[in-house]
C-alpha cells in the first residue's frame, strides 16, 4: 500500500488534551499516565491528530491541511510524513 493511501487509527493508550494553551499527547498504561513521556503538539499537529479517524487516508488528511493552512504543498507533504512517522515510532498510531 502506498503511503498516501494508508489509513491509521489512534492508540487508545494515548490521551489528547489541551491544557494551559498547549496541546499534549500523554500515554496512559494501566490507568496511570506516563508523565515522563508527554508529547506537545503544535496547531497543525493537533489538527492532523484530530483528522486521524481510522477512515481518512493520508492523502485526504494532506488535502485538508492544504485547504486550511497557507504553506507550500511540498512542505506540508514532508512535514506530514515526518509527523506520521514520529507518531508511529512512539506507537501512538497503527495501520487500520
Amino acid at each position: 500500500m502506498a503511503y498516501l493511501d494508508a489509513v491509521y487509527v489512534k492508540n487508545d493508550a494515548f490521551v489528547f488534551r489541551e491544557i494551559a494553551g498547549e496541546t499534549i499527547l500523554v500515554p496512559v498504561y494501566g490507568h496511570v499516565a506516563d508523565m515522563e513521556s508527554i508529547y506537545t503538539l503544535n496547531g497543525v499537529g493537533a489538527r492532523v491528530w484530530a483528522l486521524i479517524d481510522g477512515t481518512r487516508t493520508i492523502a485526504e488528511i494532506q488535502e485538508k491541511i492544504l485547504e486550511e493552512y497557507d504553506a507550500p504543498e511540498e512542505e506540508i507533504a514532508s512535514d506530514l510524513q515526518e509527523f506520521i512517522k514520529g507518531l508511529m515510532s512512539i506507537e501512538a498510531l497503527r495501520a487500520a
